[in-house]
């Protein structure tokens, strides 16, 4: 039976995690604890282990990460549907099963992979600081399972101090949970408990939170939102630019390819009800209002204010659509990513208007911008991602032809938007790659970089 923990009921004091460094053995106990009690597919706790290797010059220890319910929580921010809510009681950031919408933005938002999707189910799940034992003056189940005493919970009535800790990063958005850094002692590897393969397994299951095989409806979305947000200009300016059903068909298109990810696309309307902190919120209240317009434009009225105002909200959602992804870190140091809606939309609008020389200039912007994620950073490793790369570049030039009388224009702007997709098919894979929570996985690595460095 697990020794009574009071809770104050005022909720003025700091409920968080203690995890002690030093005595974590890596036994799982708190990982299988976590998962019989909530009865859950997932594993909402993992350990990772730093040098299972046992380099002789590194420290062999492990951290056993859950949900830190931190007090500016980026998954409750962010969440367009309003699907989390903190407990004041204890402070814990709680995730409503009936109001997900399987969106997993959430999943993007954290950085230490606390929320799970659960595809059997079609919504996100995560530890809830076992809420319920909490109330009933019981310490979470990870924490009575835990044999060794490494993990434990505490109170306290001002701000947690942080302190640095090996392979665990604060990102700003303080999190409650308190590490007990290494002792000068455990400098050398240490022979753990569980055996080391056993620790491989569950550290490597797959928590890939972007890929493009996962999210191709969202790729092709914002891949196609820019073509028709820059090319509506030319809808106003040149009535037989293009047909007014074409066009309603890729719109219309556009938008359901959005709603395709979604867990559970019944609830689909939930996803525009936090427009004051999300981004994602904003990016399909900019949408649907641009898609209001546009069709509003073709089919009843062609007003040309109304129309002008489809401009303005189609690059609104453009520029939603990257602030969205800007959650996820980047593979470069560069502010401007080739794969940009925003840019896209320009490149797009300066064919449209006729001002080919100002799409030109994007292009070449382009160009540079992704030489360099190729060149300099070196991300695109095997052949497949070398090939695709080269297309990119080659296919994206192809957009300079466009004036050339023997060149369809309709076939040239075919090759960009194909470049397009391939960029932003390249960005899904390198935002899971750069992902924060892979700072915690890849701590061994820039550990190790940093000894060999000062020999």
């Amino acid at each position: 039976m697990s020794a009574p923990y009071k809770i104050n009921i005022n909720g003025q004091l700091k409920t968080q995690f203690v995890l002690d460094q030093n005595k974590c053995v890596a036994c799982q106990a708190c990982v299988i604890a976590c998962k019989l009690e909530n009865e859950t597919s997932q594993l909402w706790r993992q350990v990772y282990t730093f040098n299972a290797r046992q380099l002789e010059y590194l420290p062999l220890f492990h951290l056993s990460l859950a949900c830190n319910h931190c007090d500016d929580a980026p998954c409750m921010q962010n969440c367009p549907a309003l699907a989390y809510q903190r407990d004041l009681l204890t402070g814990a950031i709680l995730h409503l099963e009936d109001k997900c919408i399987g969106c997993q933005y959430c999943t993007w938002a954290c950085p230490y992979s606390a929320p799970k999707y659960n595809a059997s189910k079609g919504i996100v799940e995560k530890c809830n600081f076992c809420i319920d034992r909490l109330h009933q003056n019981l310490k979470p189940a990870c924490v009575t399972a835990c044999p060794t005493g490494a993990l434990d919970i505490s109170q306290s009535e001002s701000a947690i101090q942080y302190h640095e800790a090996t392979a665990f990063h604060d990102f700003g958005i303080k999190p409650n949970i308190q590490l007990l850094s290494l002792s000068d002692g455990r400098q050398k590897p240490q022979e753990p408990i569980a055996p080391l393969e056993y620790i491989k397994l569950n550290n490597n299951t797959d928590n890939k939170h972007i890929s493009f095989k996962k999210e191709w409806p969202l790729a092709i979305f914002t891949a196609i939102a820019p073509l028709l947000s820059g090319i509506w200009v030319g809808v106003l300016k040149f009535p037989e630019f293009i047909n007014k059903w074409i066009f309603a068909i890729f719109l219309l298109s556009a938008t359901i390819l959005s709603t395709m990810h979604l867990g559970k696309k019944s609830r689909a309307y939930r996803a525009i009800l936090n427009i004051q902190n999300s981004w994602l919120s904003r990016e399909i209240g900019f949408w649907g209002v641009f898609v209001t317009i546009s069709m509003f434009y073709l089919f009843v009225h062609q007003q040309i204010h109304v129309g002008l105002l489809g401009i303005i909200f189609g690059f609104l959602s453009l520029y939603a659509i990257d602030k969205v992804y800007s959650l996820t870190i980047h593979p470069s140091v560069l502010p401007l990513h080739s794969s940009s809606a925003a840019l896209s939309g320009l490149m797009y609008f300066g064919f449209a208007s006729g001002f080919f020389g100002f799409a030109y200039l994007i292009i070449g912007i382009k160009i540079l911008l992704f030489g360099y994620r190729f060149i300099e950073l070196k991300y695109y490793k095997t052949t497949e991602q070398k090939i695709l790369s080269l297309s990119r570049i080659l296919l994206l030039s192809a957009g300079l032809l466009v004036q050339w009388q023997e060149i369809i224009p309709i076939l040239v702007l075919a090759l960009v938007f194909v470049s397009e997709l391939i960029d932003r098919a390249l960005f899904y894979e390198e935002s899971d790659t750069m992902h924060p929570s892979k700072m915690i996985a890849n701590a061994e690595n820039n550990y190790l970089n940093k000894v060999i460095s000062r020999k």
